[in-house]
């Protein structure tokens, strides 16, 4: 199954964010999603901190959240023909 089947997912980038704040960055994400309903929010909310941070990779943080509004997933080209993203990042879905 494919990361963009999921409802709820976001882009997990490198970086130097504890377990913990991108955790709780993610249930963020999701608890202000367009779809969500008010039974999902309370059931993303009831995710202990323990059981995220025992899920999750280390030194990552949350990216732009992935189907946002926004560039309409367009990479921005850089000087030298290169483009922006792509390596080196993860998906998380849910």
């Amino acid at each position: 199954m494919a990361a963009s089947d999921y409802k709820y997912r976001v882009k997990l980038v490198p970086g130097t964010q504890k377990k913990g704040k991108t955790g709780k960055a993610a249930v963020d994400v999701f608890s202000t999603h367009p779809d969500v309903t008010n039974q999902e929010k309370e059931l993303i909310k009831a995710i202990s901190d323990n059981e995220m941070t025992q899920v999750l990779l280390s030194g990552v943080k949350i990216g732009a959240a992935a189907g946002s509004k926004g560039e309409g997933g367009k990479k921005k080209k850089l000087k030298g023909g290169k483009s922006k993203g792509g390596r080196g990042s993860w998906y998380s879905a849910f």
